[in-house]
């Protein structure tokens, strides 16, 4: 079981890791379209909105494998 324990751990905190990246690419993103936008480049702003759709969309997957873990662990051990 302890096994069991240190892997859950390890595997929050990967996943902990990835999320922080991913936000801070999506705060890059976000930055870059709303320049885009300003400056009237609406091309840019375009494929730049489509990296920052991708981008939420891997936050999205990581924050439900963090909610699987988390749900994983509170059925398997007592919390």
């Amino acid at each position: 079981m302890k096994n069991k324990t240190e892997k859950w751990v390890v595997d929050a905190w990967l996943i902990a890791e990835a999320q922080k990246f991913k936000h801070y690419e999506i705060s890059g993103y976000g930055t870059a379209v709303r320049y885009a936008k300003e400056l009237g480049l609406e091309k840019i702003a375009s494929k730049l909105q489509q990296s920052l759709d991708e981008e939420n969309g891997a936050d999205d997957k990581f924050t439900f494998l963090a909610d699987r873990r988390i749900l994983y662990k509170s059925t398997t051990y007592d919390i």
